[in-house]
């Protein structure tokens, strides 16, 4: 599994983003404003690779080396470490 964090300032104006979210409340998902009024997107970008045969044999080969200090971990590790990052980093 891979995960990335996707962040993005809007260079729309606030009210013309607003007007868009009040149309189609679809389109407001992970929309934030900060104490400047500049718009923001944060999301979490889906999978992009499996934990499949050919991970797992990657891992069995690096893991004495370096750990979980790797991209190339199980989907249990690497989820406790993505949301060690999320919740030292934006709460």
């Amino acid at each position: 599994m891979d995960y990335s964090l996707l962040l993005g300032e809007i260079v729309q104006t606030k009210d013309q983003v607003m007007e868009v979210c009040a149309q189609d409340p679809v389109k407001g998902r992970g929309i934030y404003l900060d104490d400047q009024d500049r718009v923001w997107q944060i999301a979490i970008i889906d999978p992009l690779n499996i934990y499949d045969i050919e991970k797992k044999l990657e891992y069995m080969a690096k893991a004495p080396r370096f750990g979980h200090a790797m991209s190339c971990v199980p989907p249990d590790a690497y989820k406790t470490r993505f949301m060690g990052f999320m919740e030292g980093n934006f709460n």
